[in-house]
């Protein structure tokens, strides 16, 4: 999955937030960690300057018992 946006149109919050589904940080740092900007200029300037691949893993129940 590829979050593509406009600047200042959620994509790091966005990916926060999916993030902090899948157990990687907590749900109350989602928006602020900017998990994905690993650079020291990207933590300075408050922008995401290169991607970052992330992989997460969901387990879907087939049965509708899926409390995620």
């Amino acid at each position: 999955m590829s979050v593509i946006a406009h600047v200042d149109h959620g994509k790091s919050t966005l990916t926060d937030s999916l993030i902090a589904k899948a157990g990687i940080i907590a749900s109350k740092n989602a928006g602020d960690a900017r998990y994905t900007d690993t650079r020291e200029d990207e933590k300075e300037r408050g922008i995401t300057i290169k991607s970052t691949g992330v992989s997460l893993f969901f387990q879907y129940d087939l049965e509708g018992n899926n409390s995620n």
